[in-house]
């Protein structure tokens, strides 16, 4: 290497030098990519300094001048240089020096703008419920995967246990959070505030037909407002020990009402406090299939009335009610003796039970081994041929009102894609929204209950609740609250549906 090659090297380790330790000394606090760009910097001029004489003297000296700070773009520089100067007695000199600045190519590397962090509020129950824990695990499982992935976005889970009310308040107030569990009548209630994800369910090529069909509500025209990470298919558990211990022929796939009620009398005891049906009165298990079995119906397809008047909605109210008042088989409505009504099948006190597949590890850890049981299918009405059960989803909504629209939907994607239904239902939290873990994960664990393979039998000749009015919630309640009046004595049945007409039809009328 030649000695102004050797100089040049010297020269630009000092330049960088100047920018405080070079390109390594750079920090990049933004997430994402950088781009690197690489532009020369040319010496702009010659920098020329005269040096005067300041005093005679008789001799040849050497010695270091120091040549003035050179400035170039974004580099401060101190060239020295060596000269020599000679002075003759009584003569005065002035040596001029020209310094010359190589050109130094700078590699600049500029930073992509800050990534700044989004935080996704997400409002769920559930917390003081036996599974809140489960639940807890899976919101964290979601949200470490999310991490991965998407650092920039945090997911902020706020679970409440009346997540409904406070959510609409939340929303008036004009603080609602980013994301709420839904079922259709949420969207229904206040579907201007949703955001519908049909544009960014197409842009990210999500297949829909992992899930099952959407129930009403989510889906309104060509847009979607939510995506599943919950399917309920009602469904019937029956006491083995009891059955067997009376001598009662077990459920089959193709019975009938009126065999269902003759081994609902079989397992009445009076004596011993044992009950032949039961189904807790808060949701469609109750009377719904009933009415639908009976070739009835709840609400009319536009959601402006009550339909409960109807022949074969009477019918279908009437084989119920009959279970309660006039062959005394059926667990009394609100009776909190046994604990609350879902717990009462679990006492080992009723044969016969009506709820639906979520009951399944809820069922497993309060019975244990206190007695056999298994499902069954609901039977079927003689006159109509329904066999009828009812579904329901839940799902993941957005609210555009909250603002990060697009980090709402990053987090709804992680919250209902297939990795999430597989970890829901390998923990048994609930029956997952997709149709595959539904079959390959929740249902492959081991018995109880042996006949699994029923679930989505039901699941699949199933209705939903028809949810067509945003007063459904509203409608519904007071609903229940009228049949129940009928079910305990206080009431006749057609006084019963005259005060769910009455009453119903004025809120529909909202």
């Amino acid at each position: 290497m030649d000695q102004s090659q050797g100089k040049m090297n010297i020269s630009r380790r000092r330049a960088l030098a100047a920018f405080g330790g070079g390109t390594a000394a750079v920090v990049l606090a933004a997430c994402g990519e950088t781009q690197v760009v690489t532009r020369e910097v040319p010496v702009k001029e010659t920098v020329i300094k005269e040096v005067p004489v300041e005093k005679i003297v008789r001799e040849t000296e050497v010695r270091e001048v120091p040549v003035e700070k050179v400035v170039t773009q974004q580099v401060d520089r101190v060239v020295t240089k060596t000269v020599e100067v000679e002075k003759v007695v009584e003569v005065e000199k002035v040596v001029t020096q020209t310094v010359e600045v190589e050109k130094i190519v700078e590699r600049v590397v500029e930073a992509a703008p800050q990534a700044q962090l989004q935080r996704v509020e997400i409002m769920t129950p559930y917390v003081g419920i036996p599974r809140r824990q489960p639940h807890r695990a899976w919101m964290l499982y979601v949200s470490e995967r999310l991490a991965e992935h998407h650092p920039n976005i945090i997911m902020d889970h706020k679970p409440t246990t009346n997540s409904t009310d406070t959510f609409f308040i939340r929303v008036a107030a004009g603080d609602p959070p980013n994301i709420k569990d839904t079922a259709g009548w949420t969207i229904l209630k206040a579907q201007e505030i949703w955001t519908d994800l049909t544009p960014f369910i197409e842009k990210d090529g999500v297949d829909l037909g992992i899930y099952y069909p959407l129930a009403s509500g989510l889906k309104q025209g060509a847009a979607i407002y939510g995506l599943p990470f919950l399917e309920v298919a009602q469904m019937g558990f029956y006491n083995i020990t009891m059955l067997d211990r009376k001598g009662v022929p077990a459920p089959t796939a193709d019975w009938t009402w009126d065999e269902y009620l003759e081994r609902a009398m079989q397992l009445r005891d009076q004596e011993t406090n044992e009950w032949g049906h039961h189904a807790p009165p808060n949701w469609e298990s109750h009377y719904l299939s009933f009415v639908r079995g009976a070739g009835g119906d709840y609400l009319s397809d536009d959601g402006l009335h009550t339909t409960l008047d109807t022949e074969e909605a009477r019918a279908g109210l009437q084989f119920l009610t009959d279970m309660y008042t006039k062959h005394d088989v059926a667990f009394p409505v609100g009776d909190q003796s046994l604990g609350n009504q879902d717990a009462v099948f679990a006492t080992g006190t009723v044969g016969l039970f009506y709820r639906h597949a979520g009951y399944i590890p809820f069922g497993r850890t309060q019975i244990g081994d206190k007695f056999d049981w298994d499902l069954f299918l609901r039977p079927t009405n003689a006159q109509t041929g329904i066999r009828s059960h009812i579904y329901n989803q839940v799902a993941w909504s957005g609210v555009t009102q909250a603002g990060e629209v697009e980090a709402t939907w990053t987090v709804i994607k992680f919250l209902t894609d297939q990795d999430a239904a597989v970890f829901v239902a390998d923990n048994q939290i609930y029956p997952p929204g997709t149709r595959e873990a539904l079959l390959n994960n929740y249902l492959a664990g081991d018995p109880p209950p042996a006949s699994l393979d029923l679930v989505p039998v039901a699941r699949d000749e199933a209705t939903d609740l028809k949810y067509v009015t945003s007063n459904w919630l509203e409608w519904f309640r007071e609903i229940g609250n009228h049949i129940t009046p009928a079910l305990t004595g206080e009431l006749t049945l057609d006084q019963a549906i005259e005060n769910m007409i009455t009453n119903g039809d004025q809120i529909l009328s909202q």
